[in-house]
């Protein structure tokens, strides 16, 4: 969450939460009470916490899931309240996801979905994945971590539910653990999809996400 204080003049960085979501409407009620112009905030469950701490308060959308479905936005064209900004639609990427994983990995008919369990757009995701899966002829398994912590013991649950391929859904916690991630769905042999190239970089198999700048 970045916000500004004094238009371009001074801009604060507020650091994630470390795993505990529980600790948003602190980090968000904080610069509020020095008298902000603007917030900046990335990730639905960030989101959440900066609107839920300000009606006034201008909040712009550096990337979440849909704002209209998640009550951010009126619509698209007229956000109305205080909110705006930029989503990457997320749901709708979530067919695209497994349409590239069926293609990379024909043999994976179990594919297991990673949802941060205290995101408020789960409800949106996993309608996505319903929708989704079964036309593709794909088995879903849907597990939802809070922490790092709880990751190991995801994954498990991964292989005991015989998946077999691993589809990771945006969250900056996951952003924060994406070596680790990865490094346990290399060690289980999952095929990895994930949202952005970060996630590659970490060694997860292939990304897929809305180009956020030009192609170099």
């Amino acid at each position: 969450m970045t916000v500004a204080t004094r238009g371009r003049e001074h801009c604060d960085r507020v650091p994630f939460c470390n795993d505990h979501t529980d600790r948003l409407p602190a980090l968000a009620a904080g610069p509020l009470a020095k008298n902000v112009k603007v917030i900046v905030a990335t990730g639905t469950t960030t989101i959440q916490a900066a609107k839920d701490a300000t009606k006034t308060t201008p909040i712009v959308i550096a990337s979440g899931a849909d704002p209209v479905e998640m009550g951010f936005a009126q619509s698209l064209a007229r956000p109305g309240g205080n909110i705006t900004g930029l989503s990457i639609l997320g749901s709708d990427m979530i067919q695209k996801r497994l349409e590239l994983l069926r293609q990379a990995v024909p043999q994976a008919k179990g594919v297991a979905f990673l949802l941060q369990g205290a995101n408020p757009g789960n409800p949106v995701f996993v309608r996505a994945i319903n929708n989704a899966a079964p036309s593709l002829g794909q088995r879903i398994h849907v597990v939802d971590v809070r922490n790092a912590s709880e990751l190991q013991d995801a994954s498990s649950g991964m292989v005991r539910a015989k998946a077999d391929a691993l589809v990771v859904i945006e969250d900056p916690v996951f952003v924060t653990n994406a070596t680790r991630i990865a490094d346990l769905a290399l060690h289980h042999r999952f095929p990895t999809i994930l949202g952005n190239r970060l996630y590659v970089m970490a060694g997860g198999l292939m990304g897929c996400a809305p180009r956020s700048s030009p192609p170099r």
